[in-house]
């Protein structure tokens, strides 16, 4: 099925969903109409439909406008990420296309209010990129994956089956680097599941050759990448192929694994990105 009907199946009612053109008559009538507005169309096409739309300077008054790619792979929030609660709806729908939700909110990537929200910084004042961050585990869901970002990176959190952790021992000789020797992660993920749980990954979701979202791809054998695929990450730019670790393929463009960043488990139900666990 594809994007829009799905989406449309799950937006609120005083929502549109724009994926047949005209796009630009279809933009405009739906922001006089809607909020929040779906558009099922590239980003910079909507870009140049909503420049001579919005007014300048007045964030409070913009609608939630978020834009998803005729594949289904991405949802981002283009306006009222905040205020408007676009990127709440962002993440919902991507759970709902099995999607990745990119959220450039600065506030919101740090964790902390954003201006005009209770709380929020009231002067100029800029938070720092590596300010640490929060990101839900997905421990109702074995096999899930919730998705976040930090310093302005997208962040995986893939809670393992026990089937997927039985894998990991399965394939190093598919793998260039199977002990993450030439890779970065914290010292306590220098371990083959690559984590400080095991049942546990955490990873920054840019694919290492050249920074595009890899997509989660768990189901082994899936016949566009390969009979010995065992699951894992794929990112269908430039064919790179991760595992269940995020350690790359060997013959692919990507020179090494995915990156691991530093965090903690705050709780059982929430992670600390950006910070080493305490000793």
């Amino acid at each position: 099925m594809r994007p829009a009907l799905r989406i449309a199946d799950a937006v609120p009612t005083r929502a549109t969903v724009i994926a047949l053109p005209p796009a630009a008559e279809g933009l405009k009538t739906g922001l006089a109409r809607y909020d929040p507005v779906v558009a099922v169309m590239a980003a910079g096409a909507v870009v140049r439909i909503l420049a001579p739309l919005i007014a300048a300077g007045d964030k409070s008054s913009d609608p939630a406008i978020l834009v998803v790619d005729d594949a289904g792979r991405f949802v981002m929030p283009i306006l009222g990420g905040t205020a408007a609660q676009a990127n709440r709806l962002a993440n919902a729908l991507a759970e709902i296309l099995g999607a990745v939700a990119v959220v450039t909110t600065a506030t919101e990537l740090a964790g902390v209010p954003g201006r005009g929200q209770p709380g929020g910084p009231v002067g100029g004042g800029v938070v720092g990129g590596g300010a640490p961050g929060g990101v839900d585990v997905p421990g109702r869901r074995p096999g899930g994956m919730t998705t976040g970002g930090w310093s302005g990176k997208p962040i995986f959190v893939l809670m393992g089956t026990k089937d997927m952790l039985e894998t990991l021992t399965h394939h190093d000789e598919l793998l260039a680097d199977p002990m993450s020797k030439r890779s970065e992660q914290p010292e306590f993920a220098t371990n083959p599941n690559r984590s400080a749980r095991s049942e546990f990954l955490v990873l920054i979701g840019l694919c290492t050759h050249l920074g595009c979202i890899p997509t989660f791809r768990p189901t082994p054998g899936a016949p566009d990448i390969g009979a010995s695929w065992p699951g894992g990450f794929y990112c269908p730019c430039h064919g790179s192929k991760f595992d269940l670790a995020g350690r790359v393929f060997k013959s692919v463009p990507a020179p090494t694994n995915l990156e691991v960043p530093p965090y903690e488990f705050e709780s059982n139900a929430t992670l600390l990105i950006g910070v080493n666990p305490k000793a």
